[in-house]
């Protein structure tokens, strides 16, 4: 996986290029046809992980895929560690939390197999699964899948079925990539961005959250601070909304858009800042 998204890093700006070095990478493992190497495997996969963004010539690596492959130029435990943490904060966020199913279960001392796994995360999110149109056998496919990338960032381990779980090599992912931002630094960036996103929006007030959370992302990046997607939001729904000299609104969108935010119940997509205005 990392291979990939160094691939799309490499060659975003042309498509062809990128298509063709991610064939050839996928050669070795699999037969399948370039539509579906591309198609049905690496751009899904990667999509689904919130590694890229965009589609077509405009496919890119997202924030978090941006980090990834920051960290794997570092070395291969740098690269492994930054994408376990990233596994790990998908997991919780936005997955059926395996690791924390996996923890409650001391699988650590005691393996726990697979199908027992399954059958607990079923009994645990039916209703959610179900809302999704996921039956029990596309339950087990998908762990299938997921636990083969906790293997890959050691968090696991994986034999004959059985899980055994790593808290030592959760806690040295979690360790290596907790970064803390200061609350100012992140709103001196989030006006930053904002400003300047917007000179480009023509005439509108409204920029778009993704944009403003690559802007963000990218800067602390580049003065070493990494942040995830994950840890942005959290930010950004920290930030106090209206204070003495400004408000920020945050507006849903006007037709579904994906890598927005979620703030509880409510969906927002667009962010604009307004100065206080002050009677005379």
């Amino acid at each position: 996986m990392i291979g990939l998204i160094k691939i799309v890093h490499q060659w975003t700006g042309d498509r062809k290029a990128m298509d063709d070095a991610i064939v050839k990478y996928l050669r070795d493992v699999s037969g399948a046809s370039r539509r579906n190497l591309i198609r049905a495997y690496a751009v899904p996969t990667l999509s689904h992980l919130g590694f890229v963004e965009g589609r077509g010539e405009n496919l890119r690596c997202s924030p978090d895929g941006e980090s990834l492959v920051n960290a794997a130029q570092q070395g291969l435990d740098a690269g492994l560690r930054r994408f376990g943490y990233l596994l790990h904060t998908l997991d919780s966020e936005k997955g059926l939390q395996v690791l924390s199913e996996l923890a409650d279960m001391q699988a650590d001392e005691k393996p726990m197999s697979r199908d027992a796994l399954v059958t607990r995360l079923w009994t645990k999110h039916h209703s959610q699964l179900a809302d999704q149109g996921l039956t029990l056998t596309m339950l087990a496919d998908r762990l299938t899948k997921w636990l083969a990338y906790l293997k890959y960032v050691r968090f696991i381990d994986l034999r004959d079925a059985n899980i055994t779980l790593n808290p030592a090599q959760i806690e040295a992912g979690l360790a290596a990539n907790k970064i803390e931002v200061a609350g100012e630094l992140f709103r001196r960036l989030l006006f930053e961005g904002y400003e300047g996103l917007k000179s480009h929006a023509m005439g509108s007030v409204y920029v778009p959250i993704p944009d403003l959370r690559r802007y963000v992302a990218k800067h602390l990046l580049e003065q070493g601070t990494p942040i995830s997607e994950a840890q942005f939001d959290d930010l950004l729904r920290q930030q106090p909304r209206v204070t003495e000299e400004h408000v920020i609104l945050l507006s849903p969108p006007g037709h579904r858009s994906d890598r927005g935010i979620w703030i509880g119940k409510d969906y927002f997509y667009y962010l604009s800042i307004h100065p206080v205005r002050r009677d005379k």
